[in-house]
């Protein structure tokens, strides 16, 4: 009875799935993002980024003149902060400045070269950008070859800083900013091949007739690993502010628009070097999902297995999995897809995880003959928790270093507690036994760990007796995201772990109730 839908549901992610164009649930994000405006997107992994990106070029293509994507699966952070870092010792200019501008001629090349693919191979326009672009070091001379990732190409721009800097002439004039003035224009140089001039004027013209722009995805930083805080500074600030640029530059928003896909974890230190709400807040998209868009995600993988020709969520839901389920901890009935929400983070990955999960482990446990049991559910729930929050906690550990030692210390502690023992905690497993004032970093990472839905805060004051359930708002419920929600709180509030996380943390059961993430709306 599960098999079928077994192997429908492994596919947890946009990446691998081979029925993407019938999986792909149509969000209020793409909608916003059919746009000639250039975007940055960033959530939380799991959440959808890579599935927003793949509906943009492959279901929504026919809107643009050409689509492309930079894959940054293959970047080394590392080595491309070497780089500019070696960079940075010749020319002595701040890193910002010259991440930035290794990032716009890195976005130039890959929209030349969008364009030039969607032209004929008898095009001369064509044979100007492949040309040039060989000329940069970008194409192989012998044409493309898998060597030619966004690692390669990217090292490239910058070795190409190197040779200009390296046969400039010697000077010992020197600019404000402490570097010679021929230097100085080669930094800001755009594009820093004289070349391209010529041809992108041809190629802004070619586009502009078509009355669509050439778009360029930036994606894939999600599954970068090593990484230092210098180089995610140097590497995502620069990126966003070259985005940027080619949003406000008259001249290229003509023909290009470009959508940055950036982890959350990795984008909110960028974000208060770069980024400049009152300019750019309309083109800024934090990724977030609602329940009714999980209701249709879920239903478009049961579909294609439901007997009714007619199906509908609580249709296809109800053939597979019961209606609701007993949470014998609190002596109460829940839904079950509810259930099931509330044990993640809302994110759609961790949902289909769960789901997966249940499934698989009924399908082993009862040959699959008969429909899953009330009875079951939860106990997979609370394995599988443990399982999903210690990837997440992995996640951060590379922003945060203790952050796992730090949720391992409330082994045997409630899930709900006071706002004051929770600063507490993390001023002493993230900035020692220094007093609280001393770390002005205290707040900031308050902020977001709860931007990341570790915690939710407390939004009533009475809990509902009948009910046995608490409402505590969550950042992933909705589109409050660096809410600085530590000016909103008091040491006497409390403070919820996600119920993803109890297992995970060993919290005990609270007796206040049921936690239910509910939307930052009602506490702000």
């Amino acid at each position: 009875m599960y098999k079928a839908l077994k192997n429908s549901l492994s596919s947890l992610s946009a990446e691998e799935d081979k029925e993407f164009h019938f999986h792909f649930v149509e969000t209020k994000y793409l909608k916003r993002l059919v746009s000639y405006e250039s975007d940055i997107i960033y959530g939380t992994k799991g959440v959808g980024k890579t599935a927003l990106r793949r509906a943009l070029a492959e279901l929504n293509g026919d809107f643009f003149f050409s689509t492309i994507t930079i894959d940054l699966d293959s970047i080394s952070f590392e080595a491309v902060y070497n780089r500019l870092t070696a960079l940075n010792s010749t020319v002595k200019h701040e890193m910002h400045t010259l991440s930035r501008a290794t990032w716009k001629n890195t976005l130039l090349s890959y929209a030349l070269l969008s364009v030039s693919e969607k032209l004929p191979n008898t095009n001369c326009l064509k044979n100007k950008i492949t040309t040039i672009l060989k000329e940069e070091g970008f194409l192989k001379p012998n044409g493309h070859s898998a060597a030619e990732n966004s690692n390669y190409r990217i090292m490239n721009v910058i070795e190409n800083f190197f040779q200009k800097i390296i046969s400039l002439p010697f000077s010992k004039e020197k600019t404000l900013v402490g570097v010679t003035a021929e230097q100085q224009n080669i930094v800001n140089k755009f594009p820093l091949n004289d070349n391209i001039l010529i041809v992108l004027k041809e190629v802004i013209e070619v586009v502009k007739k078509s009355s669509k722009k050439a778009l360029v995805c930036i994606d894939g930083f999600d599954s970068i690993v090593k990484h230092t805080s210098d180089s995610r500074e140097a590497i995502f600030a620069g990126l966003i502010d070259a985005v940027y640029f080619y949003r406000l530059d008259n001249e290229l928003s003509e023909a290009f628009c470009f959508k940055a896909f950036l982890p959350q974890e990795l984008t909110l230190e960028a974000n208060t070097i770069t980024w400049d709400g009152d300019k750019h807040l309309n083109n800024i998209h934090y990724v977030s999902w609602e329940e009714n868009d999980f209701k249709s995600f879920v239903e478009k993988r049961f579909a294609p297995f439901s007997k009714k020709k007619y199906s509908r969520f609580n249709d296809v839901w109800s053939e597979y999995l019961p209606e609701r389920i007993l949470n014998t901890t609190h002596g109460i009935e829940e839904n079950t897809f509810e259930y099931i929400l509330r044990h993640t983070l809302y994110r759609p990955r961790q949902v289909l995880n769960h789901i997966f999960t249940i499934i698989s482990h009924w399908d082993e446990t009862n040959s699959g003959s008969d429909k899953i049991q009330p009875s079951f559910i939860p106990g997979v729930i609370a394995k599988n928790n443990k399982i999903m929050a210690t990837k997440v906690a992995e996640h951060l550990s590379r922003i945060y270093p203790n952050v796992i030692n730090f949720l391992k210390s409330w082994q045997g502690s409630s899930s709900i507690i006071e706002v004051s023992k929770f600063r507490e905690k993390i001023n002493r497993y993230f900035f020692g036994d220094a007093g609280l004032n001393e770390h002005n970093e205290t707040d900031k990472l308050f902020d977001e760990l709860f931007d990341f839905g570790i915690f939710g805060v407390h939004a009533n004051t009475q809990t509902n007796p009948i009910s046995k359930r608490v409402e505590f708002c969550f950042a992933f419920v909705g589109d409050n995201i660096n809410s600085s929600i530590h000016n909103s709180m008091k040491d006497n509030d409390l403070i919820a772990f996600s119920p993803m996380f109890r297992e995970y943390c060993g919290c005990h059961a609270t007796k206040e109730g049921v936690i239910v993430p509910i939307t930052l709306d009602n506490f702000l």
